[in-house]
């Protein structure tokens, strides 16, 4: 039993030693990373056992420390900062959106009116005819003429 408990002792050693080289080194601290790092089998600091229960409880204390800390150096008010910046370009982008589609619907509009009096032209100028055919009379009180207008 005491040659269980001292290599316990010994691989519990190395892990601490381990800790110390990584947090060192500034590498991340992490249970694979410390039984790696100490030559440690893939899995042997989560065998249930009073020196790897204080490891395990040290790794996650590391890690949760390291995980905090960033955020206390301005990450969380960049982090804001640009959430807020988002939201002003969607609300762009949406203003944006809504002044090109009311434009569209206006130029449609205005398509469609030009269409209307190129026909309405196009009618009078047959009727002017009509009448020139019919009472052999010079109506060309004004010249109209479709080869002026510009065409869509």
């Amino acid at each position: 039993m005491s040659n269980t408990s001292s290599s316990v002792q010994l691989r519990a050693a190395a892990a601490e030693e381990a800790i110390k080289t990584l947090l060192a080194s500034g590498k991340s601290v992490s249970i694979y990373a410390v039984e790696r790092e100490a030559g440690l089998s893939n899995g042997t600091l989560n065998y249930i056992c009073g020196e790897y229960d204080e490891i395990r409880k040290r790794i996650k204390k590391l890690k949760a420390g390291s995980s905090t800390k960033g955020y206390d150096t301005g990450v969380s008010s960049e982090i804001s900062e640009l959430k807020t910046k988002i939201k002003n370009e969607q609300k762009l982008k949406e203003k944006y959106r809504a002044e090109r589609n009311a434009l569209k619907i206006e130029n449609e509009e205005l398509l469609a009116k030009n269409k209307e009096l190129m026909f309405v032209l196009f009618r009078t100028q047959q009727y002017l005819a009509h009448l020139e055919r019919e009472y052999g009379a010079d109506v060309k009180v004004l010249d109209f003429s479709l080869s002026r207008v510009k065409k869509f």
